[in-house]
């Protein structure tokens, strides 16, 4: 069903994070279209979650564009993700990074859901070969199912599913390093990605370090003993990042034309900001001095 909405919808990393995001131009292009000419295309939720076009949403309500959104009827969270994955590989179609981690997430949710279908807990949400279900050797192997769907071989997506797994890690472990590999800043490898994720967090700067220097990953027992100035390399490395933002919104943003509660909002949070970082100014004057 589709019909007006106003109030805010409800972010999900997991979902906005298999949002292809576009180059600065692009955007800005996005941006002027949907001033221009208004959402055209609805906003897809489930569960008030918000599933897709999260870039459309952001400026919506940057400017205060109204908009439409679709309530999409999924049995759970994982049909909710092959079916998004789904649209973004056909709409999309988004390629390098974006089409390994997309697919890669597309196959995990589909492997729990057929676990599901194969057990009888449920009946199947996509079309597959009949053979599927009647061979039992394939039966009961998603990557046969994938395959079919897919149309790669079962171990590449074998290994884009491990990849999925690994940037998810590295995402809830080092959000920045994850900004910056979905950016494509660094060519990484999906087995060096794989290693990366199984470091420790206080580890995981270090080792992204070596592969900028094009040095392959440390193994984790290889990895050098604790130095204590990478507890705040993540941190150094993110904050640039913070300013170019804060700069940007301030150059873009017509404030007069935000709501209240967005300016509200935003203004609590940069309240915060402000405080963290007054705190963490005086416990480095304290260390100096000590």
């Amino acid at each position: 069903m589709t019909k007006e909405y106003c109030p805010p919808l409800k972010y999900d990393p997991e979902f906005e994070r298999i949002c292809p995001k576009p180059a600065p131009l692009k955007y800005h292009e996005l941006e002027m279209d949907l001033l221009n000419n208004g959402c055209q295309k609805p906003i897809q939720v489930w569960n008030n979650i918000i599933l897709y076009n999260y870039l459309d949403y952001n400026i919506c309500r940057k400017w205060s564009l109204s908009f439409q959104i679709e309530n999409r009827a999924y049995l759970n969270r994982d049909e909710a993700l092959y079916f998004t994955c789904q649209t973004i590989l056909k709409s999309e179609k988004p390629t390098g990074v974006y089409h390994r981690y997309v697919t890669g997430k597309c196959y995990l949710s589909m492997k729990r859901i057929l676990s599901d279908v194969f057990s009888g807990k449920r009946k199947c949400p996509f079309s597959l070969p009949d053979k599927i279900f009647t061979d039992e050797s394939e039966r009961r192997s998603a990557l046969a199912v994938a395959e079919s769907i897919f149309g790669i071989t079962p171990t590449t997506i074998s290994l884009y599913g491990a990849y999925a797994k690994a940037m998810d890690a590295i995402a809830g472990k080092a959000p920045e390093i994850s900004v910056r590999l979905f950016r494509n800043e660094l060519s990484v490898s999906i087995r060096e990605c794989i290693r990366l994720s199984k470091l420790p967090s206080e580890k995981m700067t270090a080792a992204f370090d070596h592969l900028q220097t094009h040095k392959p990953v440390p193994a984790v027992k290889q990895m050098p003993s604790y130095i204590p100035d990478d507890a705040l390399s993540g941190l150094t490395l993110t904050i640039p990042t913070w300013i170019s933002s804060i700069k940007h919104t301030q150059e873009k943003a017509d404030l007069l034309r935000i709501s209240p509660d967005a300016l509200q909002r935003l203004d609590d949070k940069l309240t915060d900001l402000c405080g963290a970082a007054a705190l963490l100014k005086n416990a480095i004057k304290e260390a100096r001095h000590a």
